[in-house]
């Protein structure tokens, strides 16, 4: 999956905490967040020093309030997304995503969850569903329509016999 796929992917169920992510959805998604982030932050700190009026400083002091509303509803969207990202990444390795309160135990949580990061997914259905890197893997009611023909098939390859 390359980066566009992998954000796209990410945004489109950018609320969704079924399913599974692959390892390249998840880092991508990471990377574009953590730059963005150090872009905003930058921009929240250079931007009193480069205004005219020296006396406001600080992140919001400068910022009226629609400003601030909307900073807010995409900072709530980016964390509901990274959430989803990271439950659908556990997903990949057969785990829940509950596994992400790891997150809140001090050093060793943090690295346990990056550890499962980095581990490659499941390489057939899991009980989150099929592999997100399966190339033409058929879904459910492929699978089921499959199986119903293989059926008809049979049966009146039993017909023909008789």
């Amino acid at each position: 999956m390359d980066f566009s796929q992998a954000i796209t992917s990410a945004f489109v169920r950018w609320s969704g905490f079924s399913g599974r992510s692959s390892r390249s959805e998840y880092w991508w998604f990471y990377l574009l967040v953590a730059v963005v982030f150090y872009i905003v932050i930058s921009y929240y700190e250079l931007s009193p020093v480069l205004a005219e009026d020296e006396g406001e400083r600080g992140y919001f002091f400068w910022l009226d309030l629609s400003e601030m509303i909307v900073n807010i509803a995409i900072g709530i969207v980016v964390f509901i997304a990274s959430l989803a990202v990271g439950a659908r990444r556990l997903h990949d390795i057969g785990k829940s995503g509950w596994w992400q309160l790891l997150h809140l135990v001090p050093i060793v949580g943090p690295l346990l969850v990056l550890y499962w990061a980095f581990t490659p997914g499941d390489s057939a259905k899991n009980k989150y569903g099929v592999n997100p890197l399966a190339e033409d893997e058929p879904s459910e009611e492929d699978a089921s329509l499959g199986e119903y023909l293989q059926g008809e098939k049979n049966l009146s390859r039993q017909q023909m016999e008789s």
